[in-house]
């Protein structure tokens, strides 16, 4: 994942893309950081993904405030932002597999109301790492065990 930022990085550089360039600039500095901070040799791609995540969040927050504002001016920069690291995330899946896996998640654990939430949520953020926003994956599970 490493190399292929810092080729997406060299890419940049060569199309004199400024957005793009600062963009990954932030990214891998956010990982050299977290590396440091977390006294690791090397960061794994699942590292590299959180990190991606969060990264992702705090722009749509940006955006979203923007926004609130009517700051399209910082709004717009964002939210090419946002698009060029989520070029970095797996595939998402489907709402319809979402929903297979969530029910299929439901049945393994014997889930029954609210109070097993827990349980189907730690299997799916688990097999879903990446593909779907948590917030999501906790809607769907709340209403299919509120049904």
């Amino acid at each position: 994942m490493l190399e292929r930022i810092d080729k997406e990085i060299k890419e940049a550089m060569k199309n004199k893309d400024p957005v793009k360039l600062e963009t990954l600039r932030m990214l891998k500095s956010t990982i050299k950081y977290f590396q440091i901070q977390e006294k690791l040799e090397k960061v794994s791609d699942e590292d590299v993904l959180n990190i991606i995540q969060k990264e992702i969040k705090k722009r749509k927050e940006t955006m979203d405030e923007a926004l609130r504002a009517e700051r399209n001016d910082i709004a717009n920069p964002e939210i090419d932002k946002i698009a060029i690291l989520e070029k970095f995330l797996p595939e998402a899946i489907s709402e319809k597999d979402l929903l297979i896996l969530v029910d299929e998640a439901i049945l393994s654990t014997g889930a029954a109301g609210q109070k097993d939430m827990g349980k189907v949520m730690k299997i799916l953020i688990s097999q879903l790492k990446g593909r779907v926003d948590s917030t999501l994956i906790s809607k769907v599970v709340k209403e299919k065990l509120n049904k």
